[in-house]
């Protein structure tokens, strides 16, 4: 039973020592990836197996998948869209029959910010005050103006 307890935790030890490592990302410390900013995603070894995944929107209707590479123990990634993206590292093998498998060595869900402002959304926001605070005061004086007594 330890034995067995022993191989478990070493194996699982050995298996995330296998995952990936994200440059400039450490959302405590509040530095997030952005928009057209390329990033270094690194692991260990050099395996020709290992292929590198991100997925914008995981789980949506909309996900995007893109093939970042793998084998070298690095690759350089520009994001392309905000929000939320699962970044997972696979190694490919071979079966007997021919087909290539794919297992999951590890994964990291990542939140990629917008590069910038736009001044676009303070111009339609000033446009939905406007448009509200206008037809408050219009509908004001139309209330007031029905309640002047008529002479």
């Amino acid at each position: 039973m330890i034995r067995f307890l022993l191989v478990s935790v070493l194996l699982a030890a050995g298996l995330r020592a296998q995952g990936f490592e994200i440059t400039d990302y450490a959302p405590r410390e509040d530095r997030f990836l952005v928009v057209g900013r390329e990033t270094q995603l690194r692991w260990r070894g050099e395996d020709p197996s290992i292929v590198v995944r991100a997925v914008y929107r995981p789980g949506s209707k909309v996900e995007k998948v893109e093939e970042l590479g793998g084998g070298g123990g690095e690759v350089y990634w520009t994001p392309t869209a905000p929000g939320l993206v699962k970044l997972s590292v696979y190694r490919l093998t071979k079966g007997k029959d021919g087909k290539t498998t794919e297992t999951e060595i590890d994964k990291e869900f990542v939140s990629v910010k917008f590069g910038g402002g736009f001044p676009l959304g303070i111009v339609v926001m000033f446009l939905a005050g406007l448009i509200l605070f206008g037809g408050a005061g219009w509908s004001i004086r139309a209330l007031l103006r029905a309640s002047e007594p008529r002479a």
